[in-house]
C-alpha cells in the first residue's frame, strides 16, 4: 500500500480540477455533473518511490473506478503534466 496518496478527478468540458477526499480504502467526491468526460489522476509515494496512475472516463456516472500505478520518475510525471494542458 502507498503510504502518501493524493487523487484528482479533471472534467475535460469544465476545464477543471477537483481534489478527491479520501477515506479508508477509497477516494470519493460529490456534486459533480453526471454524463461528462472526464480522468482521474492518483499520485502516491512508498518510501523512495513515486507512483502515477491516470484512467479516461468516456462519462462519469455513480460508481467506483479502479485506477492502477506503477512506479514513475519525477521527469516522467512533469511530462504527463504537461499534456493535460493539451
Amino acid at each position: 500500500p502507498l503510504i502518501e496518496k493524493a487523487a484528482y478527478l479533471i472534467l475535460d468540458r469544465f476545464n477543471t480540477v477537483v481534489k478527491l477526499f479520501q477515506g479508508n480504502k477509497y477516494f470519493s467526491t460529490f456534486n459533480i455533473p453526471e454524463n461528462v468526460k472526464a480522468s482521474i489522476l492518483l499520485i502516491g509515494t512508498d518510501g523512495d518511490f513515486l507512483y502515477f496512475g491516470q484512467k479516461k472516463i468516456s462519462s462519469i456516472c455513480k460508481s467506483i473506478y479502479y485506477v492502477p500505478v506503477e512506479v514513475i520518475s519525477t521527469v516522467a510525471l512533469k511530462h504527463h503534466f504537461r499534456q493535460l494542458n493539451n
